[in-house]
């Protein structure tokens, strides 16, 4: 298009004066206007409603004073410590004044892999706090249209497949080649509720320490968190441990961004008045008890992975309480 000027006149039989319009100056406005319109749209969508920062800055100081005064145990300082890292340098020195409980190191000493119940899981998964993040690409969020029923209760053999999938995904590096086959076949099976997190959780723990590539995490983390997702879409049972637990492993997996606002306004205003959210089972076996602790360690992770996401950049920042 060349840049032609184009008149009109500003009265009727008038001589007045041609007002000039360059195509260039409407495209340079045009540009303007996208640019102004795009930035509404992500104040108005992208960033949660005014007053998001100062309740979720307040709701992530309260759960770090509960889970400062509470011992706890491998996974739960896992996540916490996991959490930490998110929120910055002051977070970080927080994290290593938490209140793990002694059994955790005598657990470091056992063989995960010499049980059927994993002993020593949990105490090679608190060594692995500190365990960064590799990064992942972005993926697009599911059609929550497609989300299925709800989950049905786990089996005893869920349970035993739980603690298989995270034994062989702390000691990772030292498989032999038949149990890392063994760990992939696993990590294959459909499954739902706690299994599910399981098995998204010991795949990018996996990832994260080298011994998994990215041909083949990407199609499996896909596909993991897609139906962790939709299970969640189509949970109405409100705030447990285990809507939680779907959170926390999404954000984990690095699709934080798929977690709407109203999941995170609604794990806020369930936080009790100790900072933590007392004790929320979801009842999908007898055998399954959700800590308080616990509970508390995924919404703080939670919290902390939604700050890190939408509010880095504000001021001001959650602070930890002191120490020990």
């Amino acid at each position: 298009m060349t840049d032609r000027e184009l008149t009109t006149s500003t009265g009727a039989g008038s001589a007045a004066a041609p007002v000039r319009f360059r195509p260039r100056n409407w495209i340079v406005l045009a540009g303007a206007i996208g640019l102004a319109l795009a930035a509404l749209a992500y104040w108005t969508l992208a960033r949660p409603a005014s007053g998001a920062a100062p309740r979720l800055r307040a709701a992530l100081e309260q759960a770090a004073t509960y889970l400062g005064r509470t011992e706890l145990r491998g996974d739960d300082t896992w996540i916490a410590t996991q959490g930490a890292m998110r929120l910055g340098p002051d977070f970080r020195t927080w994290a290593e004044t938490l209140n793990v409980n002694p059994i955790v190191e005598t657990d470091v000493q056992r063989d995960p892999l010499a049980s059927r119940t994993g002993s020593g899981t949990e105490g090679h998964l608190w060594k692995l706090r500190w365990l960064p993040d590799t990064a992942l690409p972005a993926l697009p969020r599911p059609d929550d249209t497609l989300a299925p029923p709800l989950p049905v209760a786990l089996t005893d053999e869920d349970l035993f497949a739980i603690l298989r999938d995270m034994a062989y995904a702390v000691v990772c590096p030292r498989l032999s080649p038949s149990d890392r086959q063994a760990w992939l076949d696993g990590l294959h099976v459909p499954a739902q509720s706690y299994r599910l997190t399981h098995q998204l959780l010991s795949l990018i723990i996996g990832h994260n320490q080298g011994c998994l590539d990215a041909a083949t995490v990407e199609p499996l983390r896909r596909e993991l968190a897609t139906r962790l997702w939709l299970e969640q879409a189509a949970d109405r049972s409100g705030i447990h441990d285990l809507s939680i637990e779907r959170m926390a492993i999404l954000c984990y997996a690095q699709v934080c961004d798929w977690i709407p606002t109203a999941w995170v306004d609604e794990v806020i205003a369930t936080q009790e008045p100790s900072g933590s959210w007392g004790e929320r089972n979801p009842g999908v076996h007898e055998r399954v008890v959700a800590r308080p602790e616990h509970t508390a360690a995924l919404a703080f992770y939670v919290l902390a992975a939604t700050w890190h996401e939408r509010f880095a950049d504000i001021s001001p920042r959650p602070v930890p309480p002191q120490g020990r």
